[in-house]
């Protein structure tokens, strides 16, 4: 019998891992990639689909699970399931069915999303649309318009708040600002550089506690480095599922080491791993 040669090992190995670090249905998933990739909204997208690129467009709507990497995000079209995505630019139009777990320098989520949603980014935005469950985010300038179905967690420097949010509402920030809109059915619980100016018509139901000063990093610092942390390792499985099965297609294993492990990556770190430990290790 023949040794098994390097490559074979570390393919064995990989699949190994991979079968050990994901569910057996992403065995079905699609992997695309391109320089610009752009999904449009004739096509379905049926199966767990790992997109990546330097520009990717997606108009289509997705009945799984839609992982996307890329430098600037458009997502245009419906996910039914669940939405991991990271980049420098990230924009969400499309409602989500299930949890968002967003990473990116600027990120924009305008639609609706059915379960909970977790953000850690430079600028992030959640505008119009409703969040059916809890909400996490951490980063440097943070906007919260959408309406809450659970509670809500924020880390930031500036933090605006102008929206209903049906649980508690807990931030540490350098500033806090509450709309005209905002309506806290909870607890409002902060820690901030001075007290939280209320624009008239702002209401807080429960009961309201300030704590003066910077409160050192802890739970939310820790939740926005595991969701770092499961979009690497989803990404990392897009990689290898196109390493061990070749037939997804050599041209997107070729782009994916040339472009999005270097490029990607490099200003990944710089873009959002700056903002987020400055925000919310350093808050």
């Amino acid at each position: 019998m023949k040794t098994m040669s390097k490559i074979s090992k570390i393919k064995a190995s990989f699949l190994v891992a991979l079968l050990i670090t994901i569910p057996l249905s992403a065995a079905a998933a699609s992997i695309r990639g391109a320089e610009e990739l752009r999904i449009p909204s004739s096509e379905a997208i049926t199966d767990d689909l790992f997109a990546a690129g330097g520009k990717v467009d997606i108009d289509a709507a997705s009945g799984a699970d839609l992982i996307v990497a890329g430098g600037d995000i458009h997502l245009n079209g419906n996910v039914s399931a669940d939405l991991i995505a990271a980049g420098g630019t990230l924009v969400v139009r499309g409602s989500v069915g299930d949890d968002a777990r967003l990473l990116g320098g600027e990120v924009t989520v305008e639609g609706d999303v059915g379960d909970s949603v977790a953000i850690g980014g430079g600028d992030v935005s959640l505008r119009g649309g409703r969040i059916g469950s809890d909400v996490m985010i951490g980063g440097g300038r943070v906007t919260v318009e959408s309406e809450v179905g659970g509670e809500m967690h924020i880390a930031g420097g500036e933090v605006y708040l102008n929206g209903p949010v049906a649980g508690s509402v807990t931030v540490r920030a350098g500033n806090l600002k509450l709309g005209p809109n905002a309506a806290i059915a909870g607890d409002l619980t902060y820690t901030a550089d001075k007290v939280a100016s209320l624009e008239s018509g702002a209401t807080v139901a429960g009961a309201t506690t300030f704590t003066p000063g910077k409160e050192k990093g802890g739970g939310a610092a820790l939740f926005s480095l595991a969701i770092f942390g499961k979009f690497l390792a989803l990404f990392g499985c897009a990689l290898l599922l196109a390493l061990v099965f070749s037939r997804f297609s050599s041209t997107f294993v070729e782009d994916a080491h040339k472009r999005i492990l270097g490029n990607f990556f490099i200003g990944f770190a710089f873009l959002i791993l700056a903002p987020i430990i400055s925000a919310l290790l350093l808050a």
